[in-house]
């Protein structure tokens, strides 16, 4: 008994099919779907499309096999032999064309999406199975048992190009492209200017064997330009993605004369190759340029106090550090207190240098009566924090058998500590401060007085919230920390604030994100003689 299906298309809003009477299921007519796809319509969707539903009373058969074809339509009259594609219905008062939901009225229904080329497979119009491109029609070696198939358009070869490579084409591939641009052997192939090296370009495309992501940008009007730009796609901001200008005489010197000579495919593999090569190019050297760095973005949240924010860097990798309340009270257990700092470690050890110092000293103060919770945030404060470590922070954090007591638990983690993480003698507070300053990125602007000669002091304010303090000999100061301002680089842009020297006051901000030179300028002019004369 025969399995009924349709072979439908949507595309857009619109769903047209067109019945197939046999061989309708999917492991009969799905490799059949992909041969024919591949070998008759040279992997055009659009054209499968019109030639399917071009013969309105249906299809007897689909099969790639030429010869199968021709036999079975031979000695049936009302049949007609469709080379490679299949056997056709000829009865001009049938119409198997359907349209809407009425496609899903037979066993099995196929439906291909002409927007992203996938197939859906429906079974009495329930949705059983949906198909990249790539899976209902690959490309790569044959399945066993079947005939190699010749890769003539494969997006694949063509997009190969933007890593950096030039596809090796197959004559199959030449033979293809010479099908669309309407050659035959022995037709000369014309790049006589920018018109005709645009159309070559435009067929490569649409038969996959240059990317599709690209564009050739002639250099003036067609039939007047010589040639033109291959263009990549903006992949990065301010990259320079064109490649050199293309030219007829970049084929050959002398301006095809040599060219009317070869073979019509060699005509158009050297133009092919030469188009795929300068692509390669481009994009190798587009590769090469580093993305900016991620961003991370920390933020720490003590009892009582709002919350603090730090970024560092490009792409947000965000994380909020909840230091418990009470904790550096003493009401929790040990144990309780080195699980926490356990995973914060194994959360941070990744992080930048700078945010890792911010998040060490806020552990530190969370668990500072406990030696082995203090010893493990020493770790956050390493160059690189050696990944043994984290995994026996991960190992801290709770990995320990259920069963074993609490006392047991500490004794246990105190003693691995012991020789895992030797504890490091404690800080002084000046090297605390230190850390701190450099850790909340002070150093440059440190740098900077320093070089132009300027009096400055760093304060500790509460917290290891770190200052920069410049005297002037008036009765006023400036602070400079870096800026807020996420847009701007922390390192050369600066909150200036003047305090008074003789009473608290909240201090007058003098600019939010003022450059590195321009806080230069400011105290210059304040420290001058004339202005300490004043």
């Amino acid at each position: 008994m025969s399995t009924c299906a349709v072979v439908a298309f949507r595309d857009g809003s619109s769903t047209t099919s067109m019945y197939v009477h046999s061989d309708g299921s999917p492991a009969a007519i799905l490799p059949v779907l992909a041969d024919i796809h591949h070998r008759a319509f040279f992997r055009d969707l659009h054209q499968m499309r019109t030639v399917l539903l071009k013969h309105t009373a249906g299809w007897s058969l689909l099969t790639a096999d030429p010869a199968y074809a021709a036999k079975f339509a031979a000695d049936r009259p009302g049949f007609l032999d469709v080379p490679g594609v299949g056997v056709a219905r000829t009865e001009d008062d049938i119409d198997m064309t359907a349209t809407g939901e009425d496609v899903y009225g037979y066993d099995y229904a196929y439906l291909f999406d002409l927007t992203d080329r996938s197939l859906s497979v429906h079974k009495d119009g329930m949705l059983i199975a949906v198909l990249t491109e790539a899976q209902w029609s690959p490309i790569g070696p044959p399945a066993p048992g079947r005939p190699e198939l010749p890769v003539v358009a494969a997006e694949p070869i063509g997009e190969l190009c933007l890593t950096g490579a030039v596809p090796t084409y197959t004559s199959a591939h030449i033979s293809a492209l010479m099908k669309h641009l309407d050659l035959a052997d022995g037709d000369r192939l014309r790049i006589d200017d920018g018109g005709d090296l645009h159309g070559f370009f435009d067929a490569a495309q649409n038969t996959g064997l240059l990317p599709g992501q690209v564009w050739f940008v002639m250099d003036g009007e067609p039939e007047s330009s010589e040639g033109g730009w291959i263009r990549l796609p903006d992949v990065m901001a301010m990259a320079d993605v064109q490649t050199l200008f293309i030219e007829a005489a970049d084929f050959n010197d002398d301006k095809m004369a040599e060219a009317e000579a070869t073979d019509t495919a060699t005509q158009v593999r050297e133009v092919l190759e030469f188009m795929a090569a300068r692509t390669a190019s481009a994009a190798a050297a587009l590769n090469k340029l580093t993305t900016p760095p991620p961003v991370h973005v920390l933020t720490v949240r003590r009892p009582g106090e709002a919350a603090h924010t730090y970024t560092f860097g490009g792409d947000p990798q965000v994380y909020t550090l909840d230091v418990p309340a009470g904790l550096d009270d003493n009401p929790h257990s040990a144990f309780a207190a080195l699980t926490w700092t356990a995973d914060q470690v194994a959360t941070l050890h990744d992080w930048p240098l700078p945010l890792r110092l911010r998040a060490m000293l806020a552990i530190r103060r969370a668990v500072r009566c406990y030696p082995a919770a203090r010893a493990l945030a020493n770790v956050l404060g390493a160059q690189h924090v050696d990944s043994a470590v984290v995994e026996h922070a991960r190992f801290a954090a709770g990995h320990l058998p259920a069963t074993v007591e609490d006392g047991q638990r500490q004794a246990a983690l105190d003693a691995w500590l012991a020789v895992h993480i030797p504890a490091e003698p404690p800080i002084t507070y000046s090297e605390a401060c230190r850390r701190a300053a450099t850790a909340q990125g002070l150093d440059p602007i440190c740098e900077a007085l320093r070089e132009a000669g300027i009096g400055f002091g760093v304060d500790q304010t509460g917290g290891f919230c770190m200052l920069v303090n410049v005297p002037t000999g008036h009765d006023y100061y400036f602070g400079i920390t870096a800026t807020e301002d996420p847009d701007l680089d922390p390192a050369a842009h600066w909150l200036v604030v003047r305090y008074s020297s003789v009473e608290y006051d909240e201090g007058e901000v003098i600019g939010w994100s003022i450059p590195t030179a321009e806080v230069i300028a400011l105290l210059h002019r304040d420290l001058s003689p004339a202005a300490l004369a004043a």
